[in-house]
């Protein structure tokens, strides 16, 4: 969502049909970006992606950052085309006219999300193919990630994407100031069961559990 222009953007992935199984590379994967903006009733200008360097689809929710700037995070490989290589940032700084793909992250970063922090710097939660979550800074807008780090509050639980927002509220007792929080939703079982939403008020730093800091939304099946 372009709050400036008032479009929304969707980006999808495509494979010929009938395709063949998993592949190490882009395979044929094409990546796609459609504009709507009336709010989805309609959608145009349809863009292949691909040779904008980008190396996979996502399942990201876009953000935008006070410059005005789009970033979503991306995994490598088409859905049912896996790839070892790692995730990155798509952005755009022009409304969506044009898209850049950043430096991947280290190899093993599969679906992700991104958010911003109070600092500036962006945060990255990722999927593995074990049941860890990781955790990745950007100091440069997403260009290039650093070292991942096991998030353990996070990990444990079914391999699954997960997602992840940055809410920031201002503060009624002191007029200038902000609160933020990071909200993260994943599955918190074995299986892909127990909905439910953490809260970070540390940048990430921390994932309180057992607390005012988790609520379960959903017993019962649950993923994406």
């Amino acid at each position: 969502w372009d709050a400036k222009s008032r479009a929304v953007f969707l980006f999808d992935d495509a494979l010929p049909y009938p395709t063949t199984k998993h592949n190490t590379t882009n395979g044929g994967c094409i990546v796609r970006v459609w504009k709507s903006l009336d709010l989805g009733e309609h959608w145009t200008s349809v863009e292949n992606l691909t040779s904008a360097g980008s190396r996979g689809s996502g399942l990201a929710t876009g953000i935008q950052l006070p410059s005005g700037k789009l970033l979503v995070g991306q995994r490598a490989g088409c859905n049912s085309h896996k790839s070892t290589a790692g995730a990155h940032a798509l952005w755009s700084v022009n409304g969506g006219l044009s898209w850049v793909a950043g430096n991947p992250t280290a190899s093993g970063v599969n679906e992700n999300q991104i958010a911003p922090l109070s600092n500036g710097s962006l945060l990255m939660n990722a999927r593995t193919s074990s049941k860890d979550r990781l955790s990745l800074l950007s100091t440069d807008e997403g260009r290039s990630w650093g070292e991942p780090r096991v998030v353990r509050e996070l990990s444990g639980n079914a391999t699954c994407e997960g997602s992840l927002i940055a809410h920031r509220k201002q503060s009624v007792a002191a007029v200038g100031t902000e609160t933020a929080a990071l909200y993260f939703s994943h599955p918190a079982a074995a299986t892909r069961e127990r909905l439910t939403i953490r809260r970070s008020r540390d940048d990430g730093d921390t994932w309180p559990s057992g607390t005012a800091d988790e609520l379960l939304v959903h017993e019962g099946g649950s993923a994406y």
